[in-house]
């Protein structure tokens, strides 16, 4: 299947987003994505649900506001923490999410390689991983809600698209070989001709200093000669 073929689909269907009550945003003490994180682990262990899903909420967010991928890791985080608090719609809501903003985190982050020639394969390649990584999540979402046949669909999904992204890495690293070969043949010409220029030139040098070492010995002679006939 297809990635694009498979944002047309809505896999996770559900009309139900999460929002913390600002009761439960009271807990969130620290707009550090970071700290965050460590905060939502400390408030599930103590079983405190309310006070983990806000922190993940707003670590989510301030991630998307600087446009720094990782809110993906935290919006699957978020989605399992849903599905543990109760909330099997809002987590199904997180994962259709992740598919309909697909081509926007790729986007993200692959932009260090926008430039690269490869640069489709690149993409190709983080999509099937991002779904090969929202599938599994929903493996075991609907597992926990004993949704046993629609867990192996996504279990059969999810290594789909990791298969196809290891294909793209594969591809990915023959080119950069290919790429690593061919400039390692260009640097071996350009020191070739850079050794050859350079032989050339003390060659030329060379022969520079013996005619003028033989005009001296020249000029010498004539010099000695004219004083002896002076004399």
């Amino acid at each position: 299947m297809m990635t694009n073929e498979l944002k047309q689909q809505e896999h996770f269907v559900s009309s139900v987003q999460y929002q913390p009550t600002s009761a439960d945003l009271i807990k969130v003490i620290t707009s550090d994505c970071y700290q965050l994180e460590r905060l939502a682990t400390q408030y599930k262990q103590a079983y405190d649900w309310n006070g983990a899903l806000a922190c993940l909420y707003e670590a989510k967010n301030n991630y998307r506001d600087i446009d720094d991928p990782q809110y993906v890791v935290v919006a699957l985080r978020l989605s399992l923490y849903l599905q543990g608090a109760g909330k099997f719609e809002e987590a199904k809501f997180e994962l259709q999410s992740l598919i309909n903003e697909l081509d926007t985190i790729a986007e993200l982050k692959m932009r260090h390689h926008s430039d690269d020639k490869d640069y489709g394969i690149y993409i190709e390649s983080t999509k099937n991983n991002l779904l090969s990584e929202i599938f599994d999540t929903a493996r075991k979402i609907y597992k926990r809600e004993n949704l046993v046949t629609e867990s192996n669909d996504f279990a059969n999904k999810a290594s789909q698209f990791r298969l196809s992204q290891q294909a793209n890495f594969k591809y990915l690293q023959e080119q950069r070989k290919i790429r690593l070969d061919e400039w390692k043949i260009e640097r071996e010409n350009h020191l070739n001709e850079y050794h050859q220029q350079s032989q050339k030139y003390k060659a030329t040098n060379q022969l520079r200093f013996l005619i003028w070492v033989g005009l001296g010995i020249v000029a010498y002679y004539i010099i000695k000669t004219y004083l002896r006939t002076t004399q």
